[in-house]
Protein backbone atom coordinates (compact mmCIF):
# COMPACT_ATOMS: atom_id res chain seq x y z
CA UNK A 1 0.00 0.00 0.00
CA UNK A 2 1.52 3.48 -1.20
CA UNK A 3 2.10 6.49 1.52
CA UNK A 4 -0.03 8.69 -0.29
CA UNK A 5 -3.26 5.62 0.35
CA UNK A 6 -2.14 5.21 3.99
CA UNK A 7 -2.56 9.05 4.48
CA UNK A 8 -6.34 8.85 3.56
CA UNK A 9 -7.64 6.07 4.53
CA UNK A 10 -10.16 30.57 35.34
CA UNK A 11 -10.15 26.78 35.63
CA UNK A 12 -13.71 26.26 37.46
CA UNK A 13 -15.24 28.44 34.71
CA UNK A 14 -13.90 26.44 31.72
CA UNK A 15 -14.49 23.51 32.93
CA UNK A 16 -17.68 24.58 32.78
CA UNK A 17 -18.45 26.21 30.24
CA UNK A 18 -16.71 24.38 27.77
CA UNK A 19 -19.05 22.01 26.79
CA UNK A 20 -20.66 25.11 24.87
CA UNK A 21 -17.58 26.93 24.41
CA UNK A 22 -13.74 25.38 23.08
CA UNK A 23 -11.59 27.59 25.24
CA UNK A 24 -10.91 30.84 23.25
CA UNK A 25 -7.13 29.68 21.11
CA UNK A 26 -6.04 31.79 18.26
CA UNK A 27 -7.61 30.50 14.55
CA UNK A 28 -4.29 28.61 13.84
CA UNK A 29 -5.36 25.91 16.16
CA UNK A 30 -6.95 24.68 13.39
CA UNK A 31 -10.37 22.22 13.71
CA UNK A 32 -11.57 23.01 16.68
CA UNK A 33 -12.25 26.99 15.95
CA UNK A 34 -14.78 26.13 12.59
CA UNK A 35 -16.82 23.28 14.26
CA UNK A 36 -18.55 25.48 16.98
CA UNK A 37 -21.19 28.28 15.53
CA UNK A 38 -20.11 31.84 14.45
CA UNK A 39 -20.96 34.81 16.63
CA UNK A 40 -23.85 35.51 14.39
CA UNK A 41 -25.22 31.70 14.01
CA UNK A 42 -25.14 32.32 17.78
CA UNK A 43 -26.63 35.24 18.05
CA UNK A 44 -29.47 34.33 15.40
CA UNK A 45 -30.60 30.83 17.38
CA UNK A 46 -30.91 32.95 20.95
CA UNK A 47 -33.42 35.17 21.78
CA UNK A 48 -31.39 37.50 24.09
CA UNK A 49 -27.39 38.35 23.98
CA UNK A 50 -25.82 39.98 26.99
CA UNK A 51 -22.04 41.08 27.54
CA UNK A 52 -20.62 41.97 30.85
CA UNK A 53 -18.98 40.46 33.24
CA UNK A 54 -19.19 37.72 36.45
CA UNK A 55 -19.62 38.83 39.96
CA UNK A 56 -20.42 37.92 43.15
CA UNK A 57 -20.49 33.80 43.62
CA UNK A 58 -22.42 31.63 46.11
CA UNK A 59 -22.01 28.12 46.42
CA UNK A 60 -24.51 25.87 46.81
CA UNK A 61 -21.92 23.17 49.23
CA UNK A 62 -24.64 20.39 48.88
CA UNK A 63 -24.36 20.56 45.16
CA UNK A 64 -21.42 19.37 43.08
CA UNK A 65 -20.86 23.23 41.43
CA UNK A 66 -24.51 24.11 42.80
CA UNK A 67 -24.66 27.52 43.61
CA UNK A 68 -25.10 30.88 42.15
CA UNK A 69 -23.20 33.74 39.85
CA UNK A 70 -24.73 37.68 39.35
CA UNK A 71 -23.53 38.51 35.95
CA UNK A 72 -23.44 41.98 35.68
CA UNK A 73 -24.96 43.77 32.03
CA UNK A 74 -22.83 45.71 30.49
CA UNK A 75 -25.12 45.59 27.16
CA UNK A 76 -28.10 44.06 25.92
CA UNK A 77 -26.70 42.98 22.53
CA UNK A 78 -30.43 41.53 21.54
CA UNK A 79 -33.65 41.02 23.56
CA UNK A 80 -34.03 44.35 25.54
CA UNK A 81 -37.63 44.28 25.60
CA UNK A 82 -37.60 40.90 26.83
CA UNK A 83 -34.86 42.09 30.43
CA UNK A 84 -37.10 45.04 30.98
CA UNK A 85 -33.91 46.78 31.74
CA UNK A 86 -32.25 44.87 34.08
CA UNK A 87 -29.06 45.75 35.05
CA UNK A 88 -27.80 41.99 36.39
CA UNK A 89 -29.10 38.31 35.96
CA UNK A 90 -28.32 35.43 37.81
CA UNK A 91 -26.39 32.55 36.86
CA UNK A 92 -27.59 28.96 38.03
CA UNK A 93 -23.89 27.86 38.56
CA UNK A 94 -21.27 28.54 41.46
CA UNK A 95 -18.40 30.14 39.06
CA UNK A 96 -15.60 31.60 41.38
CA UNK A 97 -13.37 34.02 39.50
CA UNK A 98 -10.07 35.71 40.12
CA UNK A 99 -9.62 39.43 39.62
CA UNK A 100 -8.81 38.53 35.93
CA UNK A 101 -11.58 36.56 35.50
CA UNK A 102 -13.99 39.54 36.74
CA UNK A 103 -12.33 42.20 34.70
CA UNK A 104 -13.32 39.48 31.71
CA UNK A 105 -15.74 40.51 29.48
CA UNK A 106 -18.25 37.55 28.28
CA UNK A 107 -20.97 37.18 25.60
CA UNK A 108 -23.61 35.06 26.80
CA UNK A 109 -26.46 33.59 24.75
CA UNK A 110 -29.89 32.46 25.92
CA UNK A 111 -33.67 33.08 26.22
CA UNK A 112 -36.06 33.30 29.02
CA UNK A 113 -37.82 30.36 30.64
CA UNK A 114 -40.32 30.17 33.46
CA UNK A 115 -39.49 34.43 33.93
CA UNK A 116 -35.36 34.23 34.68
CA UNK A 117 -32.58 34.28 31.58
CA UNK A 118 -31.43 30.63 30.83
CA UNK A 119 -28.22 30.77 28.93
CA UNK A 120 -27.65 28.68 26.34
CA UNK A 121 -23.80 29.13 25.86
CA UNK A 122 -21.02 31.63 26.30
CA UNK A 123 -17.89 33.43 24.88
CA UNK A 124 -15.08 35.15 25.99
CA UNK A 125 -13.95 38.15 24.30
CA UNK A 126 -11.09 40.59 24.31
CA UNK A 127 -11.86 43.53 23.04
CA UNK A 128 -15.38 45.38 23.15
CA UNK A 129 -15.63 46.24 19.35
CA UNK A 130 -16.59 42.34 19.50
CA UNK A 131 -19.94 43.58 20.88
CA UNK A 132 -20.18 45.83 17.35
CA UNK A 133 -19.08 43.13 15.24
CA UNK A 134 -21.61 40.80 16.28
CA UNK A 135 -24.73 43.63 16.25
CA UNK A 136 -23.16 44.22 12.56
CA UNK A 137 -23.22 40.98 11.12
CA UNK A 138 -26.95 39.96 12.83
CA UNK A 139 -28.11 43.25 10.93
CA UNK A 140 -26.42 42.78 7.83
CA UNK A 141 -27.20 38.63 7.66
CA UNK A 142 -30.70 39.85 7.13
CA UNK A 143 -29.96 41.62 3.59
CA UNK A 144 -29.30 39.39 0.58
CA UNK A 145 -26.62 37.06 1.21
CA UNK A 146 -24.23 38.44 -0.91
CA UNK A 147 -24.37 41.64 0.69
CA UNK A 148 -23.43 39.98 4.05
CA UNK A 149 -20.48 38.32 2.27
CA UNK A 150 -19.47 41.34 0.77
CA UNK A 151 -19.68 42.83 4.29
CA UNK A 152 -16.94 40.36 5.83
CA UNK A 153 -13.79 40.43 3.73
CA UNK A 154 -12.63 43.59 5.88
CA UNK A 155 -12.85 42.21 9.25
CA UNK A 156 -9.88 39.88 8.06
CA UNK A 157 -7.27 42.63 9.00
CA UNK A 158 -9.49 43.66 12.59
CA UNK A 159 -7.03 43.92 15.06
CA UNK A 160 -8.76 41.77 17.17
CA UNK A 161 -8.27 38.10 16.68
CA UNK A 162 -11.74 36.64 17.25
CA UNK A 163 -12.80 39.14 15.10
CA UNK A 164 -10.56 38.12 12.25
CA UNK A 165 -11.49 34.85 12.95
CA UNK A 166 -15.19 35.23 13.25
CA UNK A 167 -15.07 36.26 9.69
CA UNK A 168 -13.15 34.25 7.99
CA UNK A 169 -15.46 31.40 9.33
CA UNK A 170 -18.12 33.08 8.15
CA UNK A 171 -16.31 32.70 4.44
CA UNK A 172 -15.01 28.94 4.91
CA UNK A 173 -18.96 28.56 5.23
CA UNK A 174 -20.31 30.05 1.84
CA UNK A 175 -19.87 27.56 -1.16
CA UNK A 176 -17.38 27.62 -4.02
CA UNK A 177 -19.93 29.58 -6.37
CA UNK A 178 -20.13 32.42 -3.87
CA UNK A 179 -16.60 32.78 -3.59
CA UNK A 180 -16.33 32.77 -7.31
CA UNK A 181 -18.72 35.67 -6.80
CA UNK A 182 -16.93 37.55 -3.96
CA UNK A 183 -13.98 37.40 -5.76
CA UNK A 184 -14.65 39.86 -8.11
CA UNK A 185 -16.35 42.32 -5.43
CA UNK A 186 -12.91 42.40 -2.97
CA UNK A 187 -11.19 45.20 -2.66
CA UNK A 188 -7.75 44.11 -4.25
CA UNK A 189 -5.65 46.56 -1.96
CA UNK A 190 -7.34 45.07 1.73
CA UNK A 191 -6.24 41.27 0.00
CA UNK A 192 -2.89 42.59 -0.94
CA UNK A 193 -2.03 43.99 2.24
CA UNK A 194 -3.20 40.35 3.86
CA UNK A 195 -1.23 38.68 1.94
CA UNK A 196 1.96 40.92 2.57
CA UNK A 197 1.15 40.36 6.18
CA UNK A 198 3.19 38.07 8.30
CA UNK A 199 0.33 38.59 10.65
CA UNK A 200 -1.74 36.47 8.75
CA UNK A 201 -2.55 32.93 9.51
CA UNK A 202 -1.14 30.45 6.97
CA UNK A 203 -4.62 28.64 6.49
CA UNK A 204 -5.80 31.82 5.53
CA UNK A 205 -3.75 32.17 2.62
CA UNK A 206 -5.41 30.24 0.07
CA UNK A 207 -9.09 31.84 0.36
CA UNK A 208 -7.09 35.55 0.38
CA UNK A 209 -5.36 34.62 -2.74
CA UNK A 210 -8.22 33.48 -4.73
CA UNK A 211 -9.95 36.28 -3.89
CA UNK A 212 -7.33 38.68 -5.22
CA UNK A 213 -7.62 36.84 -8.33
CA UNK A 214 -10.66 38.21 -8.82
CA UNK A 215 -10.48 41.21 -8.78
CA UNK A 216 -6.76 41.79 -8.73
CA UNK A 217 -4.04 42.95 -11.95
CA UNK A 218 -1.76 40.26 -13.79
CA UNK A 219 1.36 41.88 -11.32
CA UNK A 220 -0.56 40.06 -9.02
CA UNK A 221 0.10 36.34 -10.25
CA UNK A 222 3.83 36.95 -9.46
CA UNK A 223 3.26 37.67 -5.98
CA UNK A 224 0.99 33.70 -6.24
CA UNK A 225 4.22 32.31 -7.81
CA UNK A 226 6.42 33.15 -5.08
CA UNK A 227 4.10 32.24 -2.66
CA UNK A 228 3.66 28.97 -4.61
CA UNK A 229 7.29 28.24 -4.93
CA UNK A 230 8.07 28.32 -1.01
CA UNK A 231 8.63 25.45 0.42
CA UNK A 232 6.01 22.97 0.34
CA UNK A 233 5.67 22.68 4.43
CA UNK A 234 4.99 26.25 4.60
CA UNK A 235 2.19 26.31 1.72
CA UNK A 236 0.52 23.09 2.10
CA UNK A 237 -2.49 24.59 4.38
CA UNK A 238 -3.11 27.28 1.57
CA UNK A 239 -1.81 25.39 -2.08
CA UNK A 240 -5.30 24.86 -3.63
CA UNK A 241 -6.33 28.34 -2.99
CA UNK A 242 -3.04 30.03 -3.85
CA UNK A 243 -3.09 27.51 -7.31
CA UNK A 244 -6.48 28.75 -8.18
CA UNK A 245 -5.90 31.84 -7.97
CA UNK A 246 -2.55 31.44 -10.13
CA UNK A 247 -4.97 29.87 -12.73
CA UNK A 248 -7.19 32.85 -12.98
CA UNK A 249 -4.35 35.07 -13.51
CA UNK A 250 -2.13 33.09 -15.56
CA UNK A 251 -3.75 30.52 -17.16
CA UNK A 252 -0.79 29.31 -19.02
CA UNK A 253 1.76 28.66 -16.30
CA UNK A 254 -1.24 28.15 -13.80
CA UNK A 255 -2.28 24.56 -15.40
CA UNK A 256 0.99 23.50 -16.67
CA UNK A 257 1.90 23.59 -12.89
CA UNK A 258 -0.79 21.71 -11.66
CA UNK A 259 -0.18 19.29 -14.46
CA UNK A 260 3.37 19.23 -13.56
CA UNK A 261 2.35 18.66 -10.05
CA UNK A 262 0.34 15.83 -10.32
CA UNK A 263 2.40 13.97 -13.19
CA UNK A 264 5.26 13.69 -10.54
CA UNK A 265 5.75 10.90 -7.90
CA UNK A 266 8.69 13.71 -6.97
CA UNK A 267 5.90 16.02 -5.07
CA UNK A 268 4.00 14.83 -2.13
CA UNK A 269 1.05 13.03 -1.66
CA UNK A 270 -1.01 15.99 0.03
CA UNK A 271 0.52 18.47 -2.96
CA UNK A 272 -1.07 15.96 -5.66
CA UNK A 273 -3.96 15.58 -3.81
CA UNK A 274 -4.04 19.63 -3.34
CA UNK A 275 -4.41 20.00 -6.90
CA UNK A 276 -7.17 17.81 -6.72
CA UNK A 277 -8.60 20.40 -4.27
CA UNK A 278 -8.05 23.29 -6.89
CA UNK A 279 -9.61 22.04 -9.81
CA UNK A 280 -13.03 21.04 -8.19
CA UNK A 281 -13.18 24.16 -6.53
CA UNK A 282 -12.47 26.36 -9.78
CA UNK A 283 -15.04 23.63 -11.49
CA UNK A 284 -18.03 24.33 -8.27
CA UNK A 285 -16.84 28.25 -8.35
CA UNK A 286 -18.33 28.35 -12.06
CA UNK A 287 -14.64 30.14 -13.51
CA UNK A 288 -15.00 30.51 -16.92
CA UNK A 289 -12.23 27.79 -17.65
CA UNK A 290 -11.59 25.85 -20.84
CA UNK A 291 -12.67 22.35 -20.30
CA UNK A 292 -9.83 21.08 -22.33
CA UNK A 293 -7.66 21.90 -19.07
CA UNK A 294 -9.32 20.35 -16.48
CA UNK A 295 -9.19 17.32 -18.36
CA UNK A 296 -5.52 17.41 -18.90
CA UNK A 297 -4.51 17.30 -15.29
CA UNK A 298 -7.26 14.92 -14.42
CA UNK A 299 -5.58 12.41 -17.59
CA UNK A 300 -2.23 13.11 -16.27
CA UNK A 301 -3.94 11.96 -12.31
CA UNK A 302 -5.35 8.77 -13.90
CA UNK A 303 -1.58 7.33 -13.61
CA UNK A 304 -1.09 8.24 -9.90
CA UNK A 305 -3.09 5.29 -7.85
CA UNK A 306 -3.17 7.14 -4.50
CA UNK A 307 -5.74 10.00 -6.67
CA UNK A 308 -7.19 7.84 -9.38
CA UNK A 309 -10.21 6.72 -7.57
CA UNK A 310 -10.88 10.28 -6.58
CA UNK A 311 -10.44 11.67 -9.90
CA UNK A 312 -12.80 9.05 -11.64
CA UNK A 313 -15.75 9.79 -9.21
CA UNK A 314 -14.90 13.71 -9.45
CA UNK A 315 -15.68 12.95 -13.66
CA UNK A 316 -18.54 10.38 -12.74
CA UNK A 317 -20.11 13.15 -10.78
CA UNK A 318 -19.80 15.94 -12.94
CA UNK A 319 -21.04 13.76 -15.86
CA UNK A 320 -17.68 14.26 -17.87
CA UNK A 321 -17.35 10.93 -20.11
CA UNK A 322 -14.59 11.89 -22.14
CA UNK A 323 -11.78 9.78 -20.53
CA UNK A 324 -14.35 7.17 -20.55
CA UNK A 325 -11.86 4.60 -22.51
CA UNK A 326 -8.60 5.50 -20.57
CA UNK A 327 -10.64 5.06 -17.39
CA UNK A 328 -12.31 1.36 -18.23
CA UNK A 329 -8.63 0.55 -19.04
CA UNK A 330 -7.43 1.45 -15.62
CA UNK A 331 -9.83 -1.96 -14.54
CA UNK A 332 -7.59 -3.61 -11.65
CA UNK A 333 -6.84 -7.75 -13.09
CA UNK A 334 -7.59 -8.80 -9.77
CA UNK A 335 -10.16 -8.29 -7.49
CA UNK A 336 -7.46 -7.62 -4.38
CA UNK A 337 -5.74 -5.01 -6.72
CA UNK A 338 -6.96 -1.57 -5.99
CA UNK A 339 -10.43 -1.94 -4.22
CA UNK A 340 -10.99 1.52 -4.44
CA UNK A 341 -9.91 2.32 -7.94
CA UNK A 342 -12.15 -1.00 -9.07
CA UNK A 343 -15.12 0.49 -6.97
CA UNK A 344 -14.95 4.37 -8.68
CA UNK A 345 -14.29 2.62 -12.18
CA UNK A 346 -17.30 0.07 -12.22
CA UNK A 347 -19.65 3.02 -10.55
CA UNK A 348 -18.55 5.60 -13.18
CA UNK A 349 -19.23 2.51 -16.10
CA UNK A 350 -22.64 2.37 -14.74
CA UNK A 351 -23.47 6.16 -14.50
CA UNK A 352 -21.81 6.60 -18.41
CA UNK A 353 -24.42 6.18 -21.01
CA UNK A 354 -21.88 5.41 -23.86
CA UNK A 355 -21.47 2.18 -25.79
CA UNK A 356 -17.97 1.21 -24.14
CA UNK A 357 -19.38 1.74 -20.82
CA UNK A 358 -22.42 -0.69 -21.27
CA UNK A 359 -20.30 -3.25 -23.15
CA UNK A 360 -17.67 -3.09 -20.04
CA UNK A 361 -20.41 -3.42 -17.46
CA UNK A 362 -22.25 -6.73 -19.61
CA UNK A 363 -18.83 -7.60 -18.89
CA UNK A 364 -17.99 -7.67 -15.41
CA UNK A 365 -22.11 -8.57 -14.63
CA UNK A 366 -21.00 -11.63 -15.97
CA UNK A 367 -18.00 -12.44 -14.20
CA UNK A 368 -18.94 -10.79 -11.05
CA UNK A 369 -22.51 -9.73 -10.59
CA UNK A 370 -22.23 -9.66 -7.04
CA UNK A 371 -20.01 -6.76 -6.93
CA UNK A 372 -21.89 -4.71 -9.95
CA UNK A 373 -25.38 -5.15 -7.66
CA UNK A 374 -23.36 -3.49 -4.82
CA UNK A 375 -22.03 -0.67 -6.86
CA UNK A 376 -25.69 0.20 -8.36
CA UNK A 377 -26.78 -0.09 -4.71
CA UNK A 378 -24.48 1.94 -3.39
CA UNK A 379 -25.35 4.50 -6.42
CA UNK A 380 -29.27 4.29 -5.31
CA UNK A 381 -28.44 4.47 -2.00
CA UNK A 382 -26.60 7.88 -2.94
CA UNK A 383 -29.83 8.92 -5.41
CA UNK A 384 -27.45 10.00 -8.23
Amino acid sequence: MSVGTELRTSFALMVFLQSAVPALPCTLCGGNIYSRPTLRQEGERSRIVLAGKLGEAREDVNLPGGGTTVFHIDHIVKGADLLAQQSKVVLPRFLPSDDKGRNTTWLLFGEIRNGRFDYQSARPISDKTTIDYLRSTLATSQKPRSEFLQSLPKYLENPVPEIAADAFQELTAATDAEIGRLSRETSPSLLRRLLSSNKTPVERIGLIAFLLAGCGEAKDAETLRELLERDWERVRESYSGLLAGYIVLQPVSGWKRAEEVVRSKKHPFLQRYAVLGTVRFLHEAQQQIDRKNFLIVFDASLDDDDIADMVIEDLRRWQWWDLERRIIAKMPQKDSDGPMLRRAIVRFALSCPNKDSQRFIAQQRRTDPEFVSQMEASLRDEGK
